[in-house]
């Protein structure tokens, strides 16, 4: 299976933030924070999309996203070779960070991320000698898949 668009976006995963609320006179108002690093990691995704896709991705899409985060100090040795490991306690919720991504990538890679009817998600940190990054690819949806 040949992959459509792959990407390897360098710098930490950073997960889609929940809506903030407040109360003003006239109700309630419903924003974002303009200030969340999300922005960031949004247009560094959608800048890298659009350098490799020419027209938008039409139909069914598979995604698979592999979020290697950076490893904390209480995770670094010396004497033990730091290999890629599973760490449930690390920034964001597999969902959030896939959701972001989803997110960057509509209108520039696909139309809609309704489109996505399958995919794989992986978040482990990163080994000893690899920074942080965002693996995406997308592929073409097997119609055999239902």
């Amino acid at each position: 299976m040949t992959s459509l668009l792959h990407l390897n976006v360098p710098g930490d995963p950073v997960p889609q933030p929940r809506p903030r609320a407040r109360q003003t006179g006239w109700g309630t108002r419903v924003y974002k924070d303009a200030n969340h690093p999300v922005h960031a990691y949004k247009d560094s995704i959608a800048l890298l999309a659009s350098q490799k896709v020419r027209e938008l991705i039409t139909g069914p899409l598979d995604i698979r996203l592999t979020f290697i985060m950076s490893r904390p100090n209480s995770k670094r040795w010396v004497r033990k070779p730091m290999v890629r490991e599973w760490d449930a306690r690390h920034n964001g919720d597999w969902d959030n960070l896939s959701k972001a991504v989803c997110d960057a990538l509509e209108g520039v890679a696909y139309k809609n991320d309704q489109q996505i009817v399958a995919g794989t998600f992986k978040k482990i940190l990163a080994a000893g000698h690899e920074g942080s990054c965002t693996i995406i690819d997308l592929f073409r949806a097997d119609s055999d898949f239902c």
